[in-house]
């Protein structure tokens, strides 16, 4: 049975999705001592356990997005909730901090796919009021797990232990691979025209019987690095504007563009200003005072 898109049960689906990363991190908090001290290792040490998770979160996207774009949103959401399930049962199995770590970073790697995902999903479905709409309810859901989380946390470590909150954060995946697998029907218009697949992209690149296109990518990768430094030009001369230091870095074509968008303030050339700042030099030096003898 699918999940109608503007139904209420397509929007909880949304915000349990996003909800991954901080069922991940704050559920765990409170378990830090607990934690170290089944493990025999500092505090500090089980602190680890956060900046890992971070890691893995922080560079699973990189990956996430254009697989997304090329083999579609649900199989990525699948693949995500099965390394999330894997991830926390090896840590609750984990015998040492070492082991601990390591599928702590695969479990961060599988949270990666939540926020990216997401947004995604709502770009392809909604437009205009509705995405809109949608985006608020994803950023509420955001902003209410972080402050659950942690209740949630401390009481499963009276119940269960440290151990059991990474089952349940076990069960948490479980539950989302199975709402995936059944309600959710992909997203992206697979449409090859419109990606950047490697089959694409790798002729460009490369010394193909093409050299007109690759030519044509060079280009205007160039132009918009052109423009991007011209802006930044820009940005430098009007900070500096009443010294004129900026236009001394400037080849020719930015100087111009620069004296056309001040009013010729930067049209001097190098070898013109330490005659010019003699001339002001010059101005502004107060004038010797005569000396009157008197006979």
């Amino acid at each position: 049975m699918r999940i109608p898109p503007r139904s209420l049960a397509f929007t909880l689906l949304l915000g349990f999705l996003v909800a991954m990363p901080s069922f991940g991190i704050d559920m765990s908090l409170p378990a830090l001592t607990a934690t170290a001290a089944a493990l025999h290792v500092a505090p500090a040490q089980a602190g680890l356990t956060m900046s890992l998770f971070m890691l893995g979160f922080g560079l699973a996207p990189l990956l996430y997005g254009p697989a997304s774009d090329r083999y579609g949103r649900k199989p990525v959401i699948v693949f995500a909730c099965l390394l999330f399930i894997i991830a926390g049962i090896g840590c609750a199995l984990a015998p040492s901090l070492s082991d601990l770590l390591a599928w702590r970073v695969v479990q961060g790697a599988g949270a990666g796919a939540s926020d990216t995902i997401a947004l995604a999903i709502v770009r392809d479905l909604f437009e205009g009021e509705a995405a809109r709409t949608k985006l608020s309810y994803v950023t509420i859901a955001m902003m209410v797990v972080p402050m659950l989380a942690p209740t949630v946390g401390a009481a499963l470590l009276g119940l269960v232990g440290w151990r059991g909150i990474h089952a349940v954060l076990a069960g948490i995946g479980l539950l989302l691979l199975l709402a995936i697998s059944f309600g959710f029907a992909e997203s992206a218009r697979l449409d090859p025209a419109n990606r950047m697949v490697p089959s694409v992209v790798a002729p460009q690149l490369s010394a193909g019987p093409d050299p007109s296109a690759r030519a044509r990518l060079y280009s205007g990768q160039c132009r918009r690095l052109r423009r991007a430094l011209r802006l930044c030009q820009r940005l430098a001369a009007l900070s500096d504007r009443h010294r004129g230091t900026a236009a001394q870095t400037l080849w020719p074509g930015v100087r111009g563009d620069l004296a056309r968008h001040h009013g010729g303030r930067f049209c001097e050339q190098p070898s013109e200003r330490p005659r010019r700042r003699a001339r002001l030099s010059a101005r502004r030096r107060p004038r010797a005072r005569r000396a009157y003898h008197h006979v």
